[in-house]
């Protein structure tokens, strides 16, 4: 019996591969097999599905392409996608960061904003503040980073993202509270964020700027230097304390 129940499983599995399963494409893509998941969403829109199983392919095959660098194919078939599923909002968001790819950032941004419109997700709040960021739109990003730290107040990233967002904008004195908040969040759950921890040195280092900016050169240097002990490689970092002794 076990063998028959193998035997059928294989012949499903097989099936699905000849035939192009939108489904499969995207646990192939969600368990990190781009190239399978490529191939399967194209078997899927060789064939004739339903205007949601090809928005689905559509939207699997752009994601795979778009983490292969293969932006202008991906492009396309995100494209595809959101004309098919228009209020679909994780196919708006494909297309926004497939759009910042290829330097389209104020597309990008809208379509995310329509995204966020539809259902606010961490993931979609953090991309956009990092747009507006490349946009050199400060507040915006700022906001969008609030907004993802209310959802998710647990991460300190959004935290971090806000703060830098604040220090880029000149509003140092507004960005330092946020990143003693990201750095007391990193404190308070060192099981789940031990010293040794990226977001430390990121936390460190822009607070140091805000003290830089006040004039404040002791707690600047203690900052810098605990950004350090963290990533003994932080350029900027490194470069902050060398200009800063050399005052």
């Amino acid at each position: 019996m076990r063998y028959a129940l193998a035997l059928l499983l294989a012949l499903a599995w097989g099936g699905a591969i000849a035939q192009g399963d939108p489904a499969l494409a995207r646990s192939l893509l969600e368990r990190g097999e781009v190239s399978l998941a490529i191939i399967q969403a194209r078997q899927a829109l060789a064939t004739t599905l339903s205007q949601a199983d090809t928005a689905e392919a559509a939207f699997v095959l752009s994601r795979a392409l778009w983490l292969q660098g293969q932006a202008a194919e991906a492009l396309e078939h995100a494209e595809n996608a959101v004309t098919l599923r228009p209020q679909n909002a994780e196919y708006l968001w494909s297309l926004a960061l497939i759009l910042g790819t290829v330097g389209r950032t104020a597309e990008a941004i809208d379509r995310l904003s329509a995204a966020i419109a539809i259902g606010s997700e961490v993931r979609f709040l953090v991309d956009l503040g990092g747009l507006h960021l490349r946009a050199g739109e400060f507040d915006p990003a700022a906001n969008a980073f609030a907004q993802a730290a209310r959802l998710d107040r647990a991460n300190p990233w959004p935290l971090i993202s806000r703060g830098v967002a604040l220090v880029l904008g000149g509003r140092h004195p507004e960005a330092r509270p946020v990143l003693a908040q990201a750095l007391d969040l990193l404190q308070a759950s060192l099981d789940r964020y031990p010293p040794g921890y990226p977001a430390y040195a990121e936390a460190y280092y822009w607070r140091a700027l805000t003290f830089i900016a006040a004039g404040l050169n002791r707690e600047a240097r203690a900052d810098l230097e605990a950004a350090i002990a963290v990533n003994p490689e932080h350029v900027l970092a490194l470069e902050a304390l060398r200009r800063l002794a050399a005052r």
